[in-house]
């Protein structure tokens, strides 16, 4: 089975199954990097459907025929899959029933799920990862104004998040990385926009950052790699430092290789 760096971080943080998810992904399916080969991150689109859905009949037929038949193996694995649903379930949406709402998240993809994030944090939930995601930014065509547009609604919804987070006293403890899964090429591709290339920028935001700036030089347009940004920072290393120095766990076996920290915290 694959996994991703957080599934490996829940392998190695996870002795045993918990009531309460650890890692939480804001959509309707499950991210790699959220797989891990023992555990997962749990992937909910809307709290209150989540819980509606755990009680479905199926789940119920489930969880009696373990109790009418416990000796059966498969049973059991069924029964602790279902049990431990469920009881997610019912704590994620108990916790949200207390949150505050003083925030006005923008009404895009985004800001609904950085709402969802801001009052599970403010409600006290017990993870340490929350995930969330934006498509459109495979630009291959009109990549200006497509970019402007999507950047836009990343800087106001993040925006709110860092308010919120201020406001509930909550943003020295929280540190916020901005990703892309690829990368784009240096040249226009004659629809105005750019394909597929590697290298790319890491946004890392934090009240516990230890100093702000760049960890880089500016990228070097006279020196490409094959038509390609080159590389400065691994971002296994960015991994790494997160690990080590936000995380406080060992990162040896959760990435491959031995990388310096980059003392961000």
């Amino acid at each position: 089975m694959q996994s991703g760096w957080l599934g490996r971080y829940l392998d190695h943080q996870c002795a045993g199954s918990r009531q309460n998810p650890l890692a939480i992904e804001i959509d309707g399916s499950l991210s790699l990097a959220l797989k891990g080969e023992e555990q997962k991150a749990l992937a909910i689109r809307n709290v209150k459907q989540f819980n509606k859905m755990s009680k479905s009949r199926l789940n119920q037929f489930l969880l009696e025929q373990h109790e009418a038949e416990h000796h059966l193996v498969i049973h059991a694995f069924l029964y602790r899959t279902v049990r431990e649903t469920v009881n997610a379930a019912d704590y994620l949406e108990s916790q949200l029933n207390r949150m505050p709402r003083h925030s006005q998240f923008p009404k895009t993809q985004l800001g609904g799920q950085l709402k969802t994030i801001a009052q599970m944090m403010s409600a006290g939930l017990d993870s340490s990862v929350y995930y969330a995601s934006m498509s459109g930014f495979d630009t291959h065509v009109n990549q200006q104004q497509v970019q402007q547009r999507l950047l836009s609604q990343v800087d106001d919804a993040v925006g709110v998040l860092v308010d919120t987070l201020k406001k509930e006293n909550l943003w020295t403890d929280t540190a916020v990385m901005i990703f892309s899964e690829f990368g784009r090429r240096v040249a226009e591709n004659g629809s105005q926009g750019t394909d597929h290339g590697s290298g790319n920028k890491v946004f890392l935001l934090s009240g516990g950052l230890k100093k702000q700036g760049f960890f880089n030089a500016l990228p070097d347009l006279s020196r490409l790699n094959d038509g390609d940004l080159a590389m400065q920072v691994d971002f296994r290393q960015i991994y790494s430092s997160l690990l080590k120095d936000w995380f406080k766990t060992d990162p040896s076996s959760i990435v491959s290789g031995r990388f310096d920290s980059l003392n961000i915290f």
